[in-house]
């Protein structure tokens, strides 16, 4: 009988590869508790609370960055994809990491005299939008990490307090939703107008001039640039789904479970 005798450090990069390789195939990650994509198709995910992962369009992990100093994440942004924006909403802190995921830079928020940040974005200009809930107004923070002259007051602007759910940013647009409406800006911040009926919902995505929406009843378009009315799209958003999002025919949906998914087709 022959008996083979594999060197430690050549068997270890053996099993590495092959739990890569069953990652790589797998549909789920447990254990997400949220997640974006970036217009190239890659995925960035919050794990077991405090570490974040980077996964190519078709499930694979690239590249993994854990700070637990801060807690769990709130949010990720990977509006630019050289430049992504991880948001801890409980000390009013960014820290924004390369494409990679390693650490570039740290912004704390309330020495800006931001009391209350609540959302976060990148900006089409290299600054990042933080939306403060206390004093219901957008900050937009230039590209050296300076608060910028723009600051829109959004309680003396629409006569009104909003409490917004989601902020998302494209090319030309801003849109701030909460629970039953969306409140759209152009780039520089000027107020566009509100849609009626089109709130926060599982599938809320903003590509340039286009805005998708979608829940469990039904998946919808609408052209923010014409302010074209909605057309309605084919399927619908499962119950338990927390977030939906799409990017080159790649569907990733987050559940109620903590479960990242990914597949070909869309909902």
């Amino acid at each position: 009988m022959l008996r083979y005798c594999l060197n430690p450090l050549f068997a270890l990069l053996i099993s590495l590869f092959l739990s890569t390789a069953v990652l790589a195939q797998s549909d789920t990650i447990k254990g997400i508790s949220n997640f974006t994509l970036d217009r190239l198709g890659n995925c960035y995910a919050v794990k077991n609370g405090s570490e974040i992962i980077k996964l190519d369009a078709n499930g694979t992990i690239l590249n993994s960055n854990s700070r637990r100093d801060l807690g769990t994440p709130d949010i990720i942004d990977a509006t630019n994809p050289l430049r992504i924006l991880v948001f801890y909403k409980d000390f009013g802190f960014i820290s924004i990491l390369d494409n990679q995921l390693s650490k570039q830079n740290d912004i704390n928020l309330r020495l800006m005299n931001i009391a209350s940040p609540t959302l976060v974005a990148g900006a089409n200009d290299g600054g990042i939008w933080v939306f403060d809930s206390e004093t219901v107004q957008l900050f937009k923070i230039d590209i050296n990490l300076n608060q910028s002259k723009i600051n829109v007051d959004i309680r003396q602007l629409l006569n009104q307090t909003i409490k917004p759910m989601r902020m998302e940013v494209s090319t030309n647009f801003l849109c701030l939703a909460d629970e039953h409406s969306s409140y759209i800006f152009d780039q520089f911040g000027t107020y566009s107008g509100m849609l009626k009926g089109i709130g926060a919902a599982p599938l809320y995505q903003l590509n340039d001039n286009l805005l998708t929406t979608g829940n469990k009843n039904g998946i919808s378009k609408r052209d923010l640039k014409l302010f074209l009315s909605e057309q309605m799209l084919s399927g619908s958003i499962s119950s338990d789904i927390c977030k939906t999002m799409i990017v080159e025919e790649k569907t990733w949906q987050l559940n109620i479970r903590q479960e990242l998914t990914r597949s070909e087709k869309k909902p």
